[in-house]
């Protein structure tokens, strides 16, 4: 109780210097923090790069200029399945026609069938869902036979489906020729799905391929298969999961056998090719590397340099004191009483800047409250060793001769 009341006796009579220290503590912890909070966020905006600046990875022709709409090989796929890849976006085509039944004489209408896994991938084809048909990229992920329809398709073709009714899909292979062209339609297979939903689809081009069926690319897989045939994908599209690792992706495609892009030969419709549109991650990542090398590279000065001043800022403070130690040591305090009572007067006094700079600092958003109290933390050691010299050494000396410093 006497330490508290000497404590805050020491700071009412000493109370510009006692706000001016405040200040300087402040603003060496600020300073510290400015620094860390330079790295930190460099260091964060690398680290989350990906997210913002996704490296995108696609399976293309041998000329690159042709990610969709190609023919994409199971093995080729499987490869591409094996890559450290994420958000994977895959389709198939097929064409085909449906009915309610596949008995000879039975109407069927001609329709254009797309295999997804992923709803996402339907959202940038202005596809949208209507009367919340559930959770469609859970259908889509699996194998299970939920197809949806375009509203546009069924009122075109005068036809009525309701939500859980059975469609008879007979699916047909499209045949190319040399110039891409569809020529004709070889029959895979008959098959059976329920109606999961209705969809609108708004196309930025009247050119496009309308899309009259959507249906899981997994269970598609499954009809080629039961007739004894291979399924071609039309496209198969990721993001790097670590786009830091570019390199290891690029030597992971190579091990598996993925073709470089030659732009001389453009128009083949088999995809063999991985392109990767890294560009734009690879500028923004050499910049942010070079900025942290940078700060890096000045961190053991800076540190040093901001340690020394806390030094010497807390040495003179602690000399500054020598009047009040001359006085409680004439009063007959004890050596270890004393060293407390400076110590601890010391310690509140940095613990008010200290927390101050970092209330500062994580307001103005230049660096986070544990970066903060890192500072402070580094900051008060340095204060301990030059605030525990001169108090240690002055409570050393015999009270007459302390006086005769202090004249």
């Amino acid at each position: 109780m006497f330490l508290c009341k000497q404590i805050i006796v020491n700071v009412v009579r000493n109370k510009q210097r006692t706000f001016i220290m405040l200040l300087l503590f402040a603003f060496l912890v600020f300073l510290s923090g400015i620094y860390i909070g330079n790295l930190e966020k460099n260091e964060k905006a690398l680290d989350t790069l990906g997210e913002k600046i996704p490296v995108t990875a696609a399976i293309a022709n041998i000329g690159g200029d042709k990610t969709s709409g190609i023919e994409i090989t199971e093995s080729r796929m499987e490869s591409f399945l094996e890559l450290d890849l994420k958000n994977l976006r895959i389709t198939a085509e097929s064409y085909g026609n449906i009915g309610s039944s596949t008995k000879p004489g039975a109407e069927r209408i001609s329709a254009y069938l797309l295999g997804v896994n992923t709803e996402a991938l339907l959202n940038s084809m202005g596809v949208e869902f209507l009367d919340e048909p559930g959770d469609v990229d859970a259908v889509l992920s699996r194998n299970e036979g939920i197809c949806y329809l375009s509203r546009n398709f069924m009122e075109e073709r005068g036809i009525e489906y309701k939500i859980g009714d059975e469609i008879d899909i007979q699916m047909f292979r499209p045949v190319y020729d040399e110039f891409n062209t569809v020529i004709d339609f070889e029959e895979i297979t008959a098959s059976k799905a329920v109606l999961g939903g209705i969809f609108d689809r708004q196309t930025a081009s009247g050119e496009e391929i309308p899309i009259d069926i959507i249906c899981p690319v997994g269970w598609m897989k499954e009809q080629y298969h039961a007739a004894g045939q291979k399924m071609y994908y039309t496209s198969a599209a990721g993001e790097a999961a670590e786009p830091l690792k570019l390199n290891e992706l690029k030597a992971q495609a190579k091990e598996l056998n993925f073709s470089q892009t030659n732009p001389g030969t453009p128009g083949e419709r088999f995809g063999s090719a991985l392109v990767l549109d890294d560009q734009l991650y690879i500028q923004t990542a050499s910049q942010l590397k070079r900025n942290i090398d940078l700060l890096e590279l000045f961190a053991i000065a800076m540190f040093v340099l901001i340690m020394m001043l806390n030094v010497v800022v807390a040495y003179f403070a602690a000399m500054n004191s020598r009047k009040v130690i001359l006085l409680h040591r004439c009063m007959g305090m004890k050596k270890r009483e004393m060293i407390r009572m400076m110590f601890w007067g010391q310690f509140l006094l940095f613990m008010a800047g200290g927390i101050l700079a970092v209330l500062i600092l994580a307001c103005l958003g230049l660096t986070s409250i544990y970066a903060g109290c890192v500072t402070w933390g580094l900051c008060f050691a340095a204060n301990i060793i030059g605030t525990l010299y001169p108090v240690v050494k002055m409570c050393s000396i015999n009270p007459i001769r302390l006086y005769s410093y202090i004249e």
